[in-house]
């Protein structure tokens, strides 16, 4: 490639650039703070109106860490696949007896 290429334009490629190598990558929480959750959000949070249904329990001093967050998305996250798994299933099985139902002229009856 010739220097005269303008780094703005779409087909400018960097010729130093190889590949890369995954022992090199990091983990992707590994650089995440493991602070307080609730102390990050109260930055970008306004506080709840006085029309909020709940808002005689809520706690703007509340706070948990990352240690109590993690399990608990994980626990979600489950309960969701697993749903998602037995819908599809379900669905898969509609489908099939369906497609059966049609191949043995038991819809016409």
């Amino acid at each position: 490639m010739g220097d005269n290429k303008d780094r703005k334009s779409p087909a400018w490629v960097e010729e130093t650039a190889g590949p890369v190598d995954p022992s090199s990558q990091e983990n992707f929480n590994a650089g995440k703070q493991r602070g307080l959750v609730q102390a990050e959000l109260q930055k970008t949070e306004p506080p709840p109106t006085d029309r909020y249904e709940n808002l005689h329990r809520f706690d703007p001093g509340a706070s948990w860490t990352w240690v109590e967050e993690l399990p608990l998305i994980n626990k979600n996250d489950w309960k969701v696949t697993l749903w998602a798994c037995v819908a599809f299933f379900a669905l898969d099985l509609d489908r099939g007896s369906l497609s059966q139902t049609n191949t043995d002229n038991f819809s016409r009856a």
